[in-house]
């Protein structure tokens, strides 16, 4: 019964122009037709969205600070703390609204484009699930390498804030990969394979 009603949609959604030729309009199909219509504009922002989010992830690290211990041990008392404070401050204040801006223009410009596309399963994985997914795993991997090298592995506020965010957003990603290529786009392929090969 299944199997019959599988070759009814075939022969509904395939039409025969000429003898020996057949011609089907899968889901498939026109997943990948939408994907050849979205606009130019839109393709050129997913560029700039993810890319400008992986400056934030770039620039966030170097906001990171040490534990500057020779200006503490060189004091005492209340100034010796007051100095443990201010080297316990984050580095660099200025770049933590470049970094955070970055992060959040590129996180909202990414999912609005998701959400205005999200049925076009395509596009969706090449355009901003891979991008984001090899992005935040650069961002984490050079949070990890800025603080056992640049900081002499001390963990700050911000390097924690990031390298959790960016961990995250890694498993978030991987985790909509195999949604999507794995699940979503192998049911509508395997439904185009079955529908021509009902035709066939």
């Amino acid at each position: 019964m299944e199997m019959e009603t599988k070759e009814s949609a075939a022969r509904k959604s395939c039409i025969n122009p000429k003898p020996g030729i057949v011609q089907c309009q899968t889901q498939y199909m026109g997943v990948l037709l939408q994907a050849e219509q979205i606009p130019l504009s839109h393709n050129m922002l997913t560029g700039f969205f993810t890319w400008i989010l992986l400056a934030g992830y770039l620039v966030l690290p170097g906001t990171f600070t040490t534990l500057q211990k020779s200006a503490i041990t060189e004091s005492g008392g209340e100034t010796g703390f007051a100095k443990e404070i201010v080297a316990r401050a984050i580095q660099n204040p200025p770049l933590i609204g470049v970094g955070t801006t970055c992060c959040v223009v590129g996180a909202i410009g990414m999912v609005w484009l998701w959400a205005r596309w999200h049925g076009v399963i395509t596009w969706v994985i090449n355009r901003l699930i891979m991008p984001s997914l090899l992005n935040s795993f650069i961002g984490l991997i050079n949070t990890i390498i800025n603080v056992y090298t640049a900081k002499d592995g001390h963990w700050s506020v911000m390097a924690i804030v990031t390298a959790t965010a960016t961990a995250l957003l890694t498993v978030a990603m991987l985790a909509s990969l195999i949604l999507y290529n794995f699940f979503l786009l192998r049911q509508i392929r395997e439904d185009h394979e079955a529908q021509v090969n009902a035709m066939s």
